[in-house]
């Protein structure tokens, strides 16, 4: 075995708590593969990357990287079927994907951890024996245009390219990464290449076992993984090709002190100033960028933010290092301004350099690198478990930069050793006073790119960038702008932060009862407050999570209620940011949601002063008098959010009114943008005082605390809520779900102002939650998944977006078929008809064989022990703001699973899926583009469905109809 092994590495640095086992190698190949031995997982996974992304494309067919990933899905020499390596993974629990970035690409998957063999065979394919079919590609090609057509809107996407066509001209940062059908199809036909041949020539010249790194980790141990490995990757060929590497940076001195001016489609307020850097990968112990960056994105007093804040011109600030390429990285400052602070853009730039020089005046502090250094410390002996999936797949991409690599150049890269490859990103011990102030050096104005995002620019931009049709316009900065910033002086003002008193260091664990509760247990219940507890006997880190709702019906009366109630929350998270920041890089945070219901306050992090975060939240609340400028700013951000919504992509859309048209009340976006437009800073007071009269208190504390002391906490904040009576039981009510007739089709459309593509969801409801009826519902969907998937995307390539769903909602389910396309609404809902009557066949053929595997693939996933604290506590949410309180539903619905029958499956499916089932109740969601209204018609006779009623009027259609009844709960109260 050790023959085919150049290289192995055991020692790898782990954290203190984590009991995988580790194993680098490197094959004769040159492939780099890190093993992951874990006895305990349920799932198994795998990720391999290569150093091939989008700026390796050729100059001439821009997307040809991603089209080469979406070609490795669809079929190989030993597994020619197209949807075969997605069907052996589904039907064993399991799911895949990729992704293609600047320098490479990464493809991943997860299985149920007996099936590693199977999948990790099927796997190997993609990077031994693609079939890359003609049909194959020229149909793929068009699935590349969907997902590029989806983006086309996106603020992010448009930015994101705006920044890389302004680049060094020349330089691969500036390809287009994405491709289209005109880059993949009309433009390489007219210059007479074969974008088939060019493919291969690609996969031919760029996939080679030297670029790849792998990250497998399973149940089995070391030495058989490693057999696994060897196996079915030493065949990979290594040709040799020198791994890229981008040294010149793609902003040179001629693309500094530009100011871009962009408009976007959404209604943004943002200021991003951009520094270049060069890769500092080697630099990995000290983090320059790290300190930096904790320094100016603090938001305590004396930070660049709580300066501006006080002046009403900004909300939010982030700042950090963005990685480019290997070879050259990125320090971004991004701030989100204020309506009055769109007018003093020069000056928030001046604020933000005066802070630099007030940073190099100071001086590098060694209290702030020590302080960086614990948290990160801190962090690392205390990182929680990752999901399989997203492990490898990061750690496939550390692979890259671990040891010393000889790149194009001939220069050999200083990255950090194999034995770091866990740690390196939490190492912080070297203090290097002069790589900090060369650091320093790089964040002055005169490296600085400024883009400045507004709507004010609708129609006063000079270009359009070619791909996503964004208009923008770049010019030089005023040089004496530029040299005003460079002779910014200090500013009382703004000086660095205090020691932050929130840094843990008690670590130690509460002792546990002699025989702990495995499900949280109800230790108080009064007519003011209900209290779970549940102690941590699983994960035994010193972390705890705090759940506090408070209660109350007078926040979900009518639209403008419920917008003051968002309004509320947004205004406490303002006034509590200065106090909680320290709080939340010292590895502990909230945060506060409005919902129906009232307001929920959820805490995690290190548990030692997590008594400290809640009394102060809590008080904070009770005592909260809002500011009146604070009060303009965020009635005006939330205005916006309000019509920005209208200008989400379709499929999100779709979802959000999945949600509202169910319900048994709800109110549309412009609905309450309406109400907002009325709410007056006198009216919020006297909602505040309202909503603090009468409350119920539901809470969960979980994790490493004891019963005694969830006690006393909850008497510290019932004693802070002296004056709140308690509700009375009739108002603790949730909302219900609103009941469709049997046989019943129902439609909503909406409309769409800026997206070129339409969305069908079409949702089936099924009635109330039973044990039972949720596992034939989830054995159904296991059933289909893959068949939907393969049909309307792969073969009918209907849209990228598909997705079929299992839907819970209020005591309810339904199943759920999600599609976004650029075809008429009516034809791709006559193919989801088309596709759930043909399901009649997959089901009826399948075999008793096949039958238990997709039982066992829903157990695998019901019953996958959770990797972290957090994932235990999401479980024990969901049950708890749900009423259900089931706590062990996953083990009692696996129990009903696995004595379900085929017969059982036809049934469901004959009485409420099938067009013109007895009890089958539709609702189905358009959302259209404005251009297509009116243009797809069909005959619904035709195709052998109802005609469906049209929802005109929400308040209508819910008056009409029944409600379902709230849901019963699972434990004795």
């Amino acid at each position: 075995m050790e023959a085919s092994v150049k290289e192995r590495v055991d020692n790898i640095t782990k954290s203190p708590l984590d009991a995988r086992d580790y194993r680098f190698i490197r094959l004769q190949n040159d492939m780099k593969v890190l093993l992951i031995s874990d006895e305990d997982t349920d799932k198994a996974a795998a990720a391999l990357s290569v150093q091939a992304g989008y700026m390796s494309d050729p100059d001439t067919i821009p997307g040809l990287a991603h089209l080469c990933e979406h070609m490795l899905f669809l079929g190989t020499e030993k597994y020619p079927i197209e949807n075969e390596y997605r069907e052996f993974l589904i039907s064993h629990g399991g799911s895949s994907n990729a992704y293609t970035a600047t320098d490479n690409t990464n493809y991943y998957f997860d299985v149920a951890h007996e099936h590693l063999k199977g999948a990790l065979d099927r796997f190997a394919q993609f990077f031994l024996s693609p079939l890359f079919t003609v049909n194959m590609t020229d149909r793929e090609i068009k699935a590349v245009d969907s997902e590029n057509e989806k983006n086309l809107q996106s603020d992010q996407w448009r930015l994101q390219q705006i920044e890389r066509h302004t680049a060094k001209l020349g330089h691969s940062y500036t390809k287009f990464g994405t491709g289209n059908k005109e880059t993949l199809g009309t433009i390489p036909n007219q210059k007479g290449m074969n974008v088939h041949e060019e493919l291969l020539k690609f996969h031919s010249a760029q996939y080679s076992s030297n670029l790849m790194c792998l990250s497998v980790l399973g149940r089995e141990p070391l030495d058989e993984l490693q057999v696994m490995v060897l196996k079915h990757f030493t065949g990979v060929v290594n040709k040799n090709i020198p791994p890229p590497f981008y040294p010149d940076h793609p902003y040179g001195p001629d693309e500094l002190q530009r100011l871009i001016r962009y408009c976007p489609v959404k209604d943004l307020r943002q200021i991003v100033l951009t520094f270049p850097l060069a890769d500092l990968t080697e630099h990995y112990r000290a983090k320059p960028s790290h300190y930096f960056a904790h320094l100016i994105g603090h938001e305590a007093p004396g930070s660049i933010l709580s300066f501006l804040k006080a002046r009403g011109w900004s909300t939010a600030l982030a700042a950090g290092p963005s990685i480019g390429a290997k070879g050259f990285w990125f320090f971004k400052i991004n701030l989100t301004l204020t309506e009055e602070g769109q007018d003093y853009v020069d000056d928030i730039v001046s604020v933000v350099f005066q802070y630099i020089t007030m940073l190099r005046s100071a001086g590098v502090q060694q209290w702030i690198f020590s302080e960086c250094a614990d948290l990160s410390a801190m962090e690392f002996r205390f990182k929680d478990k990752e999901n399989p999936q997203s492990y490898v797949t990061t750690l496939s991409n550390y692979l890259h930069v671990s040891g010393c690599v000889c790149c194009h150049s001939n220069e050999i890269l200083q990255n950090y050793p194999v034995e770091d490859i866990l740690s390196h990103c939490y190492v912080m011990t070297e203090f290097n006073k002069e790589l900090y102030n060369s650091f320093l050096d790089c964040l002055q104005p005169k490296y600085v790119r400024l883009i400045v995002i507004n709507k004010r620019f609708e129609g006063t931009t000079s270009s359009v960038e070619p791909w996503y049709g964004s208009c923008y316009s770049s010019i030089q900065l005023d040089p004496s702008l530029v040299k005003s910033w460079e002779q910014m002086a200090s500013c009382d003002s703004l000086h660095l932060p205090a020691r932050n008193d929130f840094i843990p260091t008690n670590f130690n664990l509460c002792p546990l009862p002699d025989r702990p509760p495995r499900r949280p247990e109800m230790i108080k219940d009064t007519s003011l407050s209900k209290v779970w507890f549940k102690q941590d006997d699983t994960f035994r880190t010193p972390k705890a999570h705090i759940y506090l709702a408070l209660e109350t019906p007078a926040v979900f009366q009518d639209p403008r209620t419920a917008v003051m109630t968002k309004l509320l929350v947004m205004l406490l998270d303002d006034e509590l940011t200065e106090f909680t920041y320290n709080a939340t890089i010292a590895g502990m945070s909230y945060t506060m949601q409005a919902n129906s219901r009232g307001i929920d306050v959820k805490i995690k992090g290190f548990s030692e002063k997590q008594s400290v975060l809640l009394t102060s939240i809590v008080n904070k609340i009770v005592t909260f008098v809002p500011d009146e400028n604070r009060f303009v700013v965020y009635k005006e951000q939330l205005l916006r959010d309000f019509k920005n919504f209208q200008l989400e992509e379709p499929y999100k859309q779709v979802l959000f009114y999945l949600g509202l048209i169910c319900a048994e009340r709800g109110w549309t976006k412009e609905q309450s943008a309406d109400a907002l437009q009325s709410v007056t800073l006198p009216m919020l007071q006297s909602f505040i005082k309202l909503f603090l009269s009468r409350l119920h208190l539901e809470m969960l504390f979980h994790g490493n605390m004891t019963r005694q002391l969830a006690l006393e906490l909850v008497t510290k904040v019932e004693a802070l809520l002296v004056h709140s009576q308690p509700l009375l039981p009739s108002q603790q009510l949730l909302l219900r779900e609103v009941k469709l007739p049997s046989a019943s089709t129902y439609c909503f459309t909406a409309t769409n102002a800026v997206h070129c593509s339409c969305c069908i969801g079409a949702y089936y409801q099924i009635g109330m939650q039973s044990f039972r009826d949720n596992a034939v519902l989830e054995l159904f969907n296991q059933i289909v998944r893959e068949p939907c998937f393969d049909t309307l995307r792969t073969k009918e390539q209907l849209g990228y977006i598909v997705a079929s769903i299992v839907v819970y909602s209020r005591g309810t389910q339904g199943f759920f078929i999600l599609l976004q396309s650029e075809k008429g609404v009516h034809f791709v809902e006559s193919r989801i008809e088309q596709f759930l009557h043909d399901v009649n066949e997959v089901i009826t053929t399948l075999d008793d064989d096949s039958l238990q595997q997709h039982i066992k693939a829903v157990e695998v996933v019901k019953l996958e022990k959770p990797k972290k604290l957090a994932k235990e506590n999401s479980k024990y949410l969901s049950e708890i703001e749900s009423r259900h309180y089931c706590f062990d539903r996953d083990e009692i619905e696996v129990e009903y699973l696995k004595v379900l029958k085929k017969d059982d499956i036809i049934t469901f499916y004959k009485k409420q899926m099938v067009a013109m089932a007895p009890e089958r109740s539709k609702l189905s969601i358009h959302v259209v583009p404005a251009a297509q209204q009116g243009d797809d018609v069909t005959d619904f006779a035709e195709q052998g469905v109802a005609q469906p009623h049209p929802i005109n009027d929400l308040t209508s259609f819910r008056s009409g109809l029944s409600l379902y009844p709230l849901p019963e709960t699972s434990v004795k109260l």
